[in-house]
């Protein structure tokens, strides 16, 4: 029986008000609290008791009824209230939505939880995922990598290079301001939450034995691509030559100059072949297949609930696999058949994009939102900075990826890196036997010291001392301190 299942991706992104002093530590500007607690109709402290699926509204939605344990700013009418969600997995209707970052609970776990209300009575989170906190040991901390975010620097907000808010100081301080009562932020918590991680590229699923990707570029074939008509207002050329450069970064992916990504250890190279085909006047949303791969220059169907805040930021887009075809075996894993796929830009970020000098050093051309969505259209799913991958922050490899979390700002265009190549060539390698070349791993993967040892110092990950350059040693259980997962082996001085 074919299996139909859509699976989306997201990429989120936030602006500055103010001058940053310091590229290297501004990669990613997260809206403010203050601004948060501003725009909530209701901010509260709950406990998760149930979850469903359903996908009634033509949309696969997952709901939760959310005991209220404490509200910090409006009215609950009762005791809980529902919490809907784009994504899930409706199994009576077959059809699975995954939007890459949406925040997710399980019963029984407590959160804090910035919401809006919507129509049929139920809530939804504010900006996607940016609103909703897990609480656990006293402290509250997003499932994002907030390793240097900086927040709005106003006198409502603060600069911040920490994930975690102490739970009470954070919800009295919500409290307060919901009274008119602000205040310097005094919840910082130190230091940032330990996360469990792997070390090299993730794929969409977010599962080492579960993938998705084009099995049609194996037989030469094309994905053909379609921009709306309307294209992306307020961007030059309405994004037609800026969506040129993303395609083209993919599809030469392996031919780019000078940063050693060329195919080493004389493994046959894989290849990506993305065409763009026109335009379209069909809408693409993620419910049911159209037979258009799209690209959307508005949100036209509203799944992205909240516009982008030209003051405040925001979410940019949502793009990945909308449609799989039936699922098959390839490399010894279970993989999903890409058909179709989208990608939607969020209304109003024509202002992110404007060259009117409101975001200084920030520069975030709307090529490098084009390539990461292109990215998860193609089954990759972010380098780093989410629940499924490292803190950018402790890997310079990792952090160079157009496939990570956030946005550079650096004016990187269609710039794709190593980890970006090690991702592509694990998917698509057309010998299903040939492994990713050493020159394309990333010093820290499973057996890297083994296939590519020695290693040096910070190089995982070893079996032993022998696998370690010179005098150094195979320290065990180390890789936290390096960007890998915890539990790696790492070449260090003895």
């Amino acid at each position: 029986m074919t299996r139909k299942q859509a699976i989306a991706s997201l990429f989120s992104l936030s602006l500055v008000l103010a001058p940053m002093t310091q590229m290297s530590a501004t990669s990613y500007v997260m809206v403010s609290d203050a601004a948060l607690a501003d725009q909530a109709d209701l901010i509260v402290r709950g406990e998760v008791e149930e979850s469903w699926v359903s996908s009634a509204s033509g949309k696969v939605m997952t709901h939760y009824h959310v005991a209220v344990e404490e509200v910090l700013k409006g009215d609950v009418p009762g005791s809980g209230l529902e919490i809907r969600v784009l994504g899930g997995v409706d199994l009576e209707e077959r059809q699975v939505l995954k939007v890459w970052g949406m925040p997710s609970f399980r019963a029984g776990e407590s959160a804090l939880l910035f919401l809006r209300g919507n129509d049929d009575g139920s809530y939804h989170v504010l900006h996607m995922l940016l609103g909703a906190f897990h609480l656990r040991g006293g402290l509250a901390a997003r499932a994002l990598d907030e390793d240097h975010v900086f927040s709005v620097s106003t006198e409502e907000g603060r600069s911040s290079a920490r994930q975690q808010r102490e739970t009470e100081r954070f919800s009295s301080w919500l409290a307060d301001r919901a009274r008119g009562v602000r205040r310097e932020a005094d919840y910082w918590a130190d230091p940032p939450q330990q996360q469990s991680f792997r070390a090299a590229f993730t794929n969409l699923t977010g599962d080492d034995n579960l993938v998705i990707r084009w099995f049609r570029f194996d037989e030469g074939k094309r994905v053909k691509l379609k921009r709306h008509v309307d294209g992306h207002q307020g961007v030059p050329t309405l994004g037609k030559n800026q969506f040129r450069v993303a395609v083209k970064a993919w599809n030469d992916l392996l031919t780019l100059p000078g940063d050693g990504l060329i195919a080493a250890d004389g493994a046959t190279e894989p290849r990506i072949r993305l065409k763009r085909k026109g335009k379209t006047t069909q809408i693409g949303i993620f419910a049911f297949p159209d037979g258009i791969n799209g690209i959307y220059g508005r949100d036209f169907n509203d799944d992205i609930e909240e516009d982008f805040d030209c003051d405040e930021g925001g979410v940019l887009a949502i793009g990945g696999i909308s449609w799989i075809d039936g699922s098959t075996e390839w490399k010894e894993r279970d993989a999903f058949v890409s058909d179709e796929i989208e990608i939607i830009i969020n209304d109003n970020t024509e202002c992110f994009y404007a060259s009117e000098g409101r975001w200084e050093n920030v520069v975030t051309p709307v090529e490098e939102v084009y390539t990461h969505e292109l990215g998860h259209t193609l089954g990759l799913g972010h380098s780093c900075g989410d629940d499924f991958s490292p803190s950018c922050s402790k890997s310079d490899v990792l952090d160079r990826a157009t496939m990570r979390a956030r946005a550079h700002g650096d004016g990187r265009a269609g710039l794709l890196a190593q980890d970006d190549v090690a991702a592509v060539w694990f998917l698509y390698s057309p010998d299903e036997t040939t492994p990713v070349p050493c020159s394309l791993r990333v010093p820290g993967a499973s057996s890297f010291c083994t296939k590519c040892g020695p290693c040096g110092v910070g190089q995982g990950n070893c079996k032993r001392s022998s696998q370690c350059l010179g005098e150094l040693v195979c320290a065990v259980n180390v890789g936290a301190d390096f960007g890998f997962s915890p539990t790696t082996n790492v070449c260090v001085a003895d």
